[in-house]
């Protein structure tokens, strides 16, 4: 079954079978019996005339390694090690099968959408290969069971998109001297690299200090094409190989440690960065003080940020300065003619699924809006964000309707849509107060685009009509909305 990859100088019969027998100097294999004993699989062959044999526990068949996370890195991973024939692959995922993660999950079928990731992910790879021992823990990663897990096998794979959990896996694999093969992707590009291997540096030494968490982007915010993952994985496959089967300085040289490999899908470039070597004062690998003798108690809290990205991550505004879908919905129903529903999606998304009535103005315009100003020839889209800060009192359902006109076929100069407000200005004096909406597809960006509406109105709008506005957010976003208002509602 492995003879392809055993002809290989570095892997060979040694580097495959745990135990090599001495059989009047040859070797003779029919048929294997294999049965687990700890963190060893150890092979029998039927036909011996001798009971000499040598124990080698460093080689694929007799080698374990854990999996963090059933997904779009996961799955490749799983695979490839399956195929390599590793002794032992351990997988850890909470989550369960969706018909989105199908397009670049490639151990998942659509007949298993609902069932656990572990579930699915060990039933796959119990079909490629009955030879090797599958173990599952369906459960999330945490400071609790960590150090458990982690205790049961030689190497640890970072499949997962979410800081916390992979400061939760370094540390870890920091204090039980583990090696971990880390790899990311998004959207059309990807990085692999090695931490904790060989005196190399640990993640901790590369980020000391985890991003802010609205500068996060996951797979499930930002995208991903399936082949990405995919690569990605198959290369963190093969370092795990690597490292599990060298045995010279030279073989562990040319494992990515201290190093990243960087890879741009859109233009087929690859790159090598080197990394820096390992700090003395890092937290966690470091020699002061200071370096962590246990895990964090809380690694969201280190991070502000949750680790399941099936929850919005990321709070900027006070409760008062946001609603649920259920108040917007009866928004909607009683106050239509006053409310202004900003969908700061990418143009791409909104044209996946919009609800009614709403302006499209992406995030990145308005961020640019902020950085810069208004231009002197403005966008669709700026000049549509500059009608609505300059006098948003004045947004009738005319001025509304004229907006959407805009954006949906010619556009309406300026002189237009200035002479709109006049005219409606006397009609509008008792009218109650204008709210403007910001909604996104998961409530994070339209947090941020209503505190910049909010500084955009301070400066462009005209003193006596600000309070009449108020600039609200929809928690959750568009994926709540199809929860919990609207099932109809596509959701991506």
């Amino acid at each position: 079954r492995y003879g392809r990859q055993m002809i290989l100088p570095r892997i060979g019969m040694p580097g495959q079978l745990p135990i090599h027998m001495s059989l009047g100097g040859s070797l003779f294999v029919e048929h294997w019996l294999a049965f687990p004993y700890g963190s060893f699989i150890f092979l029998f062959t039927t036909v011996c005339d001798r009971r000499r044999f040598r124990l080698t526990p460093w080689t694929l068949a007799a080698s374990s390694v854990l999996i963090v996370g059933a997904g779009g890195l996961g799955c490749p991973v799983g695979l490839y090690l399956a195929g390599a024939g590793i002794g032992k692959i351990g997988v850890v995922d909470d989550d369960t099968v969706d018909i989105s993660n199908l397009h670049r999950q490639v151990l998942h079928t659509e007949d298993r959408v609902g069932q656990h990731k572990v579930d699915s992910f060990i039933q796959s790879l119990s079909v490629f290969n009955t030879r090797i021992r599958l173990v599952g823990h369906k459960c999330r990663l945490s400071s609790q069971n960590a150090m458990t897990i982690f205790r049961e096998y030689d190497t640890i794979v970072d499949a997962t998109d979410n800081a916390p959990t992979r400061y939760l896996i370094n540390d870890a694999c920091v204090l039980l001297r583990k090696a971990l093969v880390s790899g990311s992707a998004l959207r059309m590009d990807g990085q692999l690299t090695v931490y904790n291997y060989n005196g190399g540096p640990c993640y901790r030494c590369i980020f000391p200090h985890p991003p802010p968490a609205a500068a996060v982007t996951n797979c499930s915010e930002g995208g991903v094409l399936g082949p990405v993952p995919g690569f990605i994985g198959s290369l963190q496959a093969l370092e795990v190989i690597k490292i599990l089967t060298a045995r010279t300085e030279e073989d562990r040289h040319g494992i990515m440690s201290g190093r990243m490999l960087l890879i741009d899908g859109e233009t087929a470039k690859f790159r090598v960065v080197k990394l820096r070597t390992r700090r003395d004062d890092c937290a966690a690998c470091g020699k002061g003080p200071s370096v962590m003798t246990s895990l964090l108690t809380d690694y969201e809290a280190f991070c502000h940020m949750n680790a399941c990205d099936s929850v919005s991550g990321v709070q900027i505004r006070s409760s008062e300065n946001r609603i649920s879908v259920s108040e917007l919905d009866l928004f909607r129903q009683k106050r239509q003619s006053h409310l202004t529903i900003i969908d700061v999606r990418p143009e791409v998304e909104y044209g996946i699924c919009a609800l009614q009535n709403t302006i499209n103005i992406p995030l990145k315009i308005i961020e640019k809006i902020k950085r810069l100003g208004f231009p002197s020839q403005p966008s669709t889209f700026e000049r549509i964000l500059q009608g609505i800060v300059a006098n948003p009192s004045l947004l009738t359902d005319r001025h509304f309707q004229q907006l959407r006109q805009q954006q949906e076929r010619d556009p309406i100069c300026s002189e237009n849509l200035d002479k709109s407000q006049q005219s409606d200005e006397a009609a509008i004096s008792d009218a109650p107060p204008r709210m403007i909406v910001t909604l996104c597809r998961r409530g994070n960006d339209s947090q941020k685009a209503a505190v910049i509406i909010e500084e955009l109105l301070q400066t462009y709008s005209k003193r006596d009509a600000l309070s009449n506005v108020r600039v609200v957010d929809l928690v959750g976003g568009l994926l709540a909305w199809s929860k919990n208002v609207d099932p109809s509602f596509p959701s991506y």
